[in-house]
């Protein structure tokens, strides 16, 4: 079995390696774990924090808990020569604590300690007067899904996007089918609706495109991503900017519905496509016009409205929220007609 290479070759590179460690990470660490993780002997880590020691940008400390002896970093004597401040700080709490529910939880903790970082690069001030977990703010969602035990396939898929290479990806499509083996260029991560995507465009062991436009992978359906060494081309204009209603499945279409005064308000408050049109009627009510590429979602998100919406355009949609409708009310309705009751 070959060597493993050790990724810190040079002095040089380790005693890098370990001023970015201290400084971006504000933790603690042994001795022995320092050693471990840059391949080196203990003494060599003891002269490499004596040459980090010597820059005036961090200022270490050591100390013995139990038997070992431990390394952090001090408030910075000189902050470094970065724009950071108690706004930005609070910005990057507030990004954390909408998006960190889709995160696993080795990431969360990640971004945990990239705040705590932000605040040390600030130099103290206001910002150290933060919290590092101090919540600015909740998301609410239905229906979350933990991805905890998906932090592998997260990891290969952003080096694999980072490194634009292709990925064999293993992908259950429903519960107790088979999974099936993908040749994807990844794309990014998409988040939307509580969950993450894989935005993917399949191609071939050459990457060329096996399609016109991408594909969407929910994450939590992927069962194992591997990154291959074979690079992937040009996606610009498959990465080109969502501007219609909901995941791309269909060629665009229009689409106008009526809702109802209940609402009005909250249709005239989102945009649902950014080439929407509405109407307001005299009687509260409106009109709205949009364009969706995903026939599934816009006849879901209609139905949602029960009474409140009805579809005005295409025939065929609103003959489907129609079918749709009738089906829903005959599992309430026994073979008599009237709706069953419930004790």
């Amino acid at each position: 079995m070959p060597e493993k290479q050790d990724p810190y070759a040079t002095p040089g590179v380790k005693v890098l390696g370990l001023y970015c460690l201290f400084l971006f990470s504000g933790r603690s660490y042994s001795l022995t774990r320092l050693s471990r993780l840059f391949h080196c002997s203990k003494q060599s880590v003891i002269r490499y924090c004596d040459q980090i020691q010597m820059r005036r940008e961090i200022e270490l400390e050591s100390y013995i808990e139990g038997r070992e002896r431990y390394y952090r970093v001090k408030t910075p004597v000189r902050p470094p020569n970065v724009s950071l401040d108690l706004r930005a700080v609070e910005r990057l709490m507030l990004c954390r604590d909408i998006v960190a529910h889709l995160l696993p939880q080795t990431l969360q903790a990640e971004l945990e300690q990239s705040i705590g970082a932000a605040m040390l690069l600030a130099g103290g001030g206001k910002a150290a007067d933060l919290a590092p977990q101090q919540q600015v703010a909740e998301s609410w969602g239905r229906g979350t899904i933990d991805y905890s035990a998906f932090q592998p396939q997260v990891d290969a898929v952003l080096q694999a996007v980072r490194e634009k290479r292709l990925c064999r990806v293993q992908y259950r499509k429903r519960i107790g089918s088979e999974p099936k083996t993908y040749l994807i260029a990844p794309l990014r991560l998409v988040a939307y609706r509580e969950a993450l995507y894989l935005r993917s465009m399949p191609c071939d062991e050459t990457g060329a495109p096996q399609r016109e436009a991408p594909i969407n992978l929910a994450l939590h359906r992927v069962i194992d991503v591997e990154p291959t060494e074979t690079p992937w081309g040009d996606y610009e204009q498959a990465l080109r900017e969502h501007d219609a209603f909901g995941f791309p499945f269909n060629a665009p279409f229009r689409v106008k519905v009526r809702f109802s005064e209940e609402v009005a308000t909250y249709i005239h408050e989102r945009t649902w496509s950014r080439d929407q049109e509405v109407t307001i009627h005299e009687d509260g009510s409106l009109t709205l016009a949009f364009t969706s590429i995903s026939r599934p979602e816009a006849r879901a998100w209609i139905l949602g409205f029960g009474k409140d919406a009805e579809v005005l355009e295409p025939k065929d949609l609103r003959d489907e929220v129609i079918d749709a409708l009738r089906a829903a009310l005959a599992v309430y309705e026994p073979e008599g007609g009237a709706v069953r009751a419930t004790s």
